[in-house]
Order: C-alpha cells, then sequence, then structure tokens
C-alpha cells in the first residue's frame, strides 16, 4: 500500500503541474509527455525503488492472444453498451453549470498538422492505455488490494476506489460515471485474468472507438442529450449482455484466466537502489525532448502560449453565419503564422485587434 500512496502522492502534482505546462507548448507533445513521463516513469521509479521488477509486479508478461482478444473486443462493445447510454443520462441530468467547467474535447483536434494528429491518436491509443493501466491497476489497484486480508470483497473493494480515482483524474464532472464504469472494467479484467495487457487492449478499444465516432460524427449537429431513451435502454441492454457473456468466457475458458494470484515479481537487488540513477534516465530523457520540441517547432510553441493566455471562450456547438466566419478567417491567419508566411507578431496583432481580446 506503501508504494501505492507514494505513486499518488507524485503523480498528482505531476499530472496537474508537469502535465498541465507541457500541453500548454504544444497538445500532442504534452499528451504523450504526461504519459511517458508521469504516470509511467514515476510509477516505473518508484516500482524499482521498492526492490522489484516492474514487469512481473504489475504483471506485463503477454498473457496470450486470447485474453488480449477478450480485451479489445470488451473494450470496445462495452463502450456502445455502457459508456454512450451513461454519458448520455449524465448529460441530461447534469445541472449547467457542471456542463460549462467541461471543456470541448473536439477542440483537441482543431487546427492541428497531420503530424501533430498522428502523435494525438498514438496518444489516446497507445500512450494513455498502457501508462494509465500501469498506474491505475498496475500499483495502485494493487495497493488497495493488499491494505485489507485477501478476499473476495477486498478485491471488489480494490476495483471501486482505483476506478474512482483514475475517474477524478480526468477532471471532467459529467463524464465522471461513465469513466467510473471504465475503471470498474478495466480493474475487473486486471483482477480476473491476472495481466495488465487484457486492461490496456479494453482501454485502447475503448479510446479508438470514441476517436473514430467522433471523425465520423464530426459534421452532425447531434448532441448527446438528444439520444433518444429507447436508444439509451438498448445500448445498456446491449453493454449488459456483453459484461456477462465476458464473465461467462472468463469462468468456463481457463486460457483466458492465467492466474489470479499476485505476483509480487522477484527483487531487483538485495541492497536499495539509489533513487537519482533510476530517475536520471528519465529525466535526461525529458529534458531532451523538451529540447527536441523547442528545436523542432519553436513557432508552434509560441503560438499556442500566446492562444493560451488569450484565454478565448469555447466555441459555441451553434454559430451564427457571423461567428463562423471571424472564427474561419482567425483559422486562416493562424495558419499562415504557423507555416511562416506570417510573422507571430503579426498575427497576434490582428487576433487581437479582431477579437477585441488581447492576451496578456
Amino acid at each position: 500500500m506503501l508504494l501505492a500512496v507514494m505513486v499518488l502522492a507524485l503523480v498528482i502534482p505531476g499530472y496537474l503541474i508537469v502535465g498541465g505546462a507541457t500541453q500548454l507548448l504544444n497538445v500532442s507533445f504534452g499528451l504523450w509527455f504526461t504519459e511517458l513521463f508521469v504516470f509511467l516513469g514515476i510509477s516505473w521509479v518508484l516500482i524499482q525503488m521498492s526492490r522489484r521488477n516492474p514487469v512481473p509486479y504489475v504483471r506485463l508478461r503477454y498473457p496470450g492472444l486470447a485474453p488480449l482478444g477478450l480485451g479489445l473486443g470488451l473494450g470496445t462493445v462495452n463502450y456502445f453498451g455502457a459508456v454512450i447510454p451513461i454519458q448520455a443520462l449524465a448529460v441530461q441530468w447534469s445541472p449547467q453549470f457542471l456542463k460549462n467547467l467541461v471543456p470541448d474535447v473536439s477542440q483537441v483536434f482543431e487546427q492541428r498538422s497531420p503530424l501533430e494528429l498522428v502523435l494525438l491518436l498514438g496518444a489516446v491509443s497507445v500512450a494513455a492505455p498502457l501508462c494509465e493501466e500501469l498506474c491505475f491497476r498496475g500499483v495502485i489497484q494493487q495497493g488497495f488490494e493488499r491494505l485489507g486480508a485477501p478476499s473476495r470483497g477486498q478485491r471488489r473493494r480494490a476495483i471501486f476506489w482505483t476506478a474512482v480515482l483514475f475517474s477524478a483524474f480526468h477532471l471532467d464532472p459529467v463524464g465522471f460515471w461513465a469513466r467510473l464504469e471504465l475503471g470498474i472494467v478495466f480493474g475487473w479484467l486486471y483482477a480476473e485474468t491476472g495481466s495488465l495487457w487484457t486492461g490496456v487492449l479494453a482501454h485502447a478499444g475503448n479510446n479508438l472507438t470514441a476517436t473514430a465516432l467522433y471523425f465520423l460524427v464530426q459534421d452532425s449537429n447531434a448532441d448527446d442529450a438528444s439520444t433518444p431513451p429507447k436508444q439509451i435502454l438498448l445500448f445498456a441492454a446491449f453493454g449488459a449482455a456483453a459484461l456477462v457473456g465476458a464473465a461467462w468466457l472468463l469462468r468456463n475458458f481457463p486460457v483466458l484466466k492465467r492466474t489470479t494470484l499476485m505476483d509480487m515479481g522477484p527483487r531487483v537487488r538485495e541492497d536499495r537502489p539509489v533513487l537519482y540513477r533510476l530517475a536520471a534516465p528519465w529525466l535526461a530523457a525529458g529534458v531532451l525532448s523538451l529540447g527536441m520540441l523547442f528545436a523542432v517547432d519553436s513557432r508552434g510553441v509560441r503560438l499556442n502560449l500566446s492562444d493560451a493566455l488569450r484565454h478565448e471562450p469555447p466555441t459555441p456547438k451553434k454559430e451564427t453565419l457571423q461567428q463562423k466566419a471571424a472564427r474561419t478567417a482567425l483559422e486562416e491567419l493562424r495558419r499562415q503564422a504557423r507555416s511562416g508566411r506570417l510573422p507571430v507578431e503579426e498575427y497576434v496583432k490582428r487576433r487581437d485587434a479582431a477579437t477585441g481580446q488581447p492576451g496578456r
């Protein structure tokens, strides 16, 4: 449990401070940086500091194709059968002030170069599932499970409270309940199959499905709150059937359930490792990646910081023709500045004159 507490104590400020700062510089870069150096790096170093081998400790060994297929399939199906109906109900029942607190995630994909979009998709489908599952399920859930005597009830409590933390980390009050359900599914897969990879694939399946649907319907004016009640019930029934089916598979096919025993993993060494020696490679890689960002895309960093300090209100879902024309003109100005056809200073000057909202 001490290891889980230490990871939480460092991941929380790292996520808020380091993650927030790097995503201001560049969202695509910042997402990768946060996942690799906050969720994965901190967890990995602290596991080693406890004189354990991270790979067997978090159960990261290859489980076989069958558990991987189960995880990927359940993550995809669960998105339709649970995440969509839970999120639709949350949008309908949440007070407006909570909805106003939630940023428009779709804006993450706007005004991105092809390379940035590729990096974003990689962060969503690869980095986030692996790094977050290792941190939350591999370390924190194990810590909660060890807090009491081994029992089925203790394991269930560990799954639930880890899911609560996982959902809270996303800082989305409206999406809290949908992500809580996701965390429970990921934790259940981890506990039942004895492998981190099943939860990683389920996480990836969920994120890929959500991203694919966004690109398919991004031109649609449909709102989450407009989902018909009958459709919500149909999706929910579909999701419940999928979870029951997954439970049946785990009970009847041993190949899907490698082990439910906790694998502490072999000790790395008898003497306690030195922290700076373990952390130095991670710190060096982080500094080097930041240097590469500034060397490769200093213009983009300047633009991102300038726009972030401007505090522009979010784009309304239903724009007037005048608002849409103004936004399109600003986007064109930004593209010119990003490509070097317009100086950044000139872009800032024209942007502020057009909006009447000077940056700070």
